[in-house]
């Protein structure tokens, strides 16, 4: 039984091959394989993967930019970046366009199945560098702020998120709330505009300030 599908995106041959060996031997289904940005985009949009492992310097395209098409399109794919960049050159725009997870190339193999189990539950996953930058970046914004206005959910709202926050699909939502998923895509626009979010990082990292979570039960996530 295979843990997930899996798609991978990367210019270099021989990695994409061990890679191909390793997740596969850790029971992965790998559903494809591409080189470029534009063929990563057509064959995502069709065939639908779990979890895109994504090189952020791709020859037509940064992994930023694919990162934000097929967001914008497949909202509920979850996207990693397998990366040789520091996390100052790509990591705050990668998470802004939707991506969950941030590992460097030179990683332990513990790191990047560790990293793609989390991100295949929706959550977030950064090594030590990340965080730090993160934390940094949060100061920063912090200072800047001369207002913090408190902004009203709807219980309804404050379920939708939570579930969002928790890695949930429009879906598997739209399945307990008993709303389409439709719905529900449009609650999380709603949120979005009212907490002034633009990413679902900066919706995961705002339910969790603010201890937003599931009122209702629904599958485990670990």
């Amino acid at each position: 039984m295979t843990k997930g599908r899996l798609f991978l995106s990367d210019d270099h041959n021989i990695l994409r091959h061990s890679l191909c060996l390793l997740l596969g031997k850790y029971g992965y289904n790998i559903c494809g394989e591409t080189a470029t940005g534009a063929e990563t985009i057509t064959a995502v949009d069709e065939l639908r993967p779990d979890l895109l492992i994504l090189d952020i310097t791709l020859p037509d395209m940064n992994g930023v930019e694919v990162t934000s098409k097929l967001i914008r399109a497949l909202p509920d794919l979850r996207i990693l970046a397998f990366t040789m960049h520091e996390e100052k050159d790509y990591l705050l725009p990668f998470l802004d366009a939707g991506g969950l997870g941030y590992v460097h190339k030179s990683a332990a193999d513990a790191d990047l199945l560790e990293a793609i189990e989390k991100v295949l539950a929706g959550e977030i996953f950064l090594q030590p560098a990340g965080i730090q930058l993160l934390a940094q970046n949060r100061k920063t914004d912090r200072r800047q702020q001369t207002v913090s206005p408190v902004v009203q959910l709807s219980v309804r709202e404050k379920e939708v998120l939570g579930y969002l926050a928790r890695g949930y699909t429009y879906k598997e939502i739209a399945g307990i709330l008993y709303l389409s998923p439709r719905t529900i895509e449009t609650y999380r626009v709603r949120i979005m505009n009212k907490l002034q979010l633009n990413s679902r990082f900066e919706l995961v990292e705002y339910a969790i300030e603010h201890q937003i979570s599931p009122t209702r039960p629904g599958r485990d996530i670990p």
